[in-house]
């Protein structure tokens, strides 16, 4: 860091990594699973510690902090995004098909 001040435009370029914002955001991914998991294994040893309210509470924050890590993750790299998009539109593609070959069997069969 070549004397740059810290909070400068200079030192905010040359301390930007996205690759590490890639991986914190992926290492929050894999911690919050993990720590829902385990909640959700003590819900089933003992439910009557943890009531619905808890339960949802907890689900609702853990589906905003993933979707902070997706948002962490498509900020430096787009085009994760976009195969998702593609990886989600096959497969409802797929089902499309499936569907319509299950009616189509449906009526031969008839």
């Amino acid at each position: 860091m070549n004397g740059s001040r810290v909070g400068s435009p200079e030192y905010l370029a040359e301390t930007n990594h996205p690759h590490r914002a890639l991986r914190v955001s992926i290492a929050f991914i894999v911690i919050d699973t993990f720590f829902l998991l385990v909640f959700y294994l003590s819900r089933r040893y003992n439910p009557t510690a943890v009531r619905r309210p808890m339960l949802v509470c907890n689900t609702l924050c853990y589906l905003f902090c993933l979707g902070s890590a997706v948002a962490g993750i498509c900020k430096f790299h787009p085009s994760y995004l976009l195969g998702l998009v593609v990886g989600l539109k096959t497969y409802v593609n797929e089902l499309e098909v499936m569907g319509a070959f299950l009616c189509f069997e449906r009526k031969v069969r008839v």
